[in-house]
């Protein structure tokens, strides 16, 4: 093999340069969805009109939230969507809409924060294969929002200047800095995310 000299190394990363990416092809055009939009309306059905009627190529789905926020159907009072259920969820829980694998939170008291809002329904499991088929990018969206009603979730909430347990965790508290981990390589490692 010819040695590379100076020359022609700039030559060759100015020509790299110049080269499209990839994302230059195709700009990023996603959209925010939870659970139970599959749910009660099918996975296919659900990326069938993301792509027909948007051009959707990225989907952020909620997988952990116990808030309102990111996933549930329409809040009580607040008219409801042209498309799935026409009812609320005033029994909404939340949690992991995903499949818990414990050995990734052995460091954390917090274990049981399986939803339990749509049974065993898995919205990585059920979405992934279908998105990549449709050439789609699946990025996981998680909320830290809690209820005060998870178990242990006294323990690791911040304290108020009174000593009072406010509704957000403590980001310096070991138990929360190891479930975000936990969350995140469960998400990483189990699933085919990007």
């Amino acid at each position: 093999m010819p040695a590379l000299n100076r020359r022609h190394f700039l030559a060759a990363s100015g020509a790299t340069a110049l080269q499209p990416l990839e994302s230059r092809k195709k700009p990023m055009t996603g959209i925010q969805v939870g659970a139970v939009s599959f749910v009660d309306e099918g996975v296919e059905p659900v990326l069938d009109t993301f792509q027909e009627r948007a051009a959707v190529n990225t989907l952020f789905i909620a997988t952990f939230t116990y808030g309102r926020g990111i996933a549930g159907r329409q809040v009580a009072g607040q008219p409801l969507p042209d498309h799935g259920k026409q009812e609320y969820d005033t029994g909404f829980r939340g949690g992991a809409f995903h499949n818990v694998n414990l050995a990734y939170y052995k460091d954390t008291i917090l274990k049981d924060v399986r939803s339990r809002d749509y049974g065993n329904f898995d919205v990585l499991q059920s979405v992934i294969p279908q998105a990549r088929k449709r050439g789609m990018a699946v990025i996981c969206w998680f909320e830290d929002v809690w209820r005060n009603d998870v178990p242990h979730i006294d323990r690791l909430q911040e304290k108020d200047l009174y000593g009072r347990n406010a509704g957000t965790l403590c980001f310096n508290n070991p138990d929360h800095r190891a479930w975000l981990l936990g969350m995140t390589e469960n998400l990483v490692r189990d699933y085919d995310v990007d």
